[in-house]
């Protein structure tokens, strides 16, 4: 997933499926949370500033986000199940 539009609905759709499952979520995790909702913030911010267009380093950024947050997701399913 290289294209701007797609790294965009990933991330959404990730920061959508968390908020459902914050309710179950520690302390530490909220935090953490809370932590990398501020960093998509800022990507989705940036990739506004540039017309949606995707540069090496801001689709870096947006891998990395997603790697982070599937992480988070997939260590908390485990925890509220």
């Amino acid at each position: 997933m290289s294209n701007s539009t797609g790294i965009a609905e990933s991330l959404t759709m990730l920061r959508d499926e968390v908020r459902v499952q914050l309710h179950l979520m520690s302390m530490d995790a909220r935090a953490y949370w809370k932590e990398l909702e501020t960093k998509l913030a800022a990507f989705e911010t940036t990739l506004d500033q540039n017309g949606g267009k995707l540069s090496d380093s801001l689709a870096t950024t947006g891998r990395e986000l997603t790697a982070r947050v599937e992480e988070f997701l997939k260590a908390h399913r485990k925890a509220a199940q």
